[in-house]
């Protein structure tokens, strides 16, 4: 992921040329729009990558991994003892 974002910010560094009415970037043939939707489209989903990751680093936590919680049992967040409840 480090890659992905090393790219997008060589491309944001790139010196830039006029070519008609968008702005092409040199040697690349990518449009500066074209680079703004991809940092757009990338980052975010860079966020959500590192905070499973960071979620995944705290011991006892497991991935995909679905946990029930006892009917009655207040030892959780946000207790609703009318319901059978489990979390994914």
């Amino acid at each position: 992921m480090k890659n992905i974002l090393f790219i997008i910010l060589v491309l944001m560094l790139c010196p830039v040329a006029q070519a008609d009415s968008a702005k092409q970037i040199k040697g690349l043939g990518l449009t500066e729009q074209e680079v703004i939707d991809s940092y757009i489209y990338i980052f975010p989903r860079y966020l959500v990558i590192r905070q499973e990751h960071i979620d995944i680093a705290e011991e006892g936590m497991d991935y995909n991994v679905i946990k029930y919680n006892e009917l009655g049992k207040a030892e959780f967040p946000n207790p609703n003892l009318d319901v059978a409840y489990l979390e994914a």
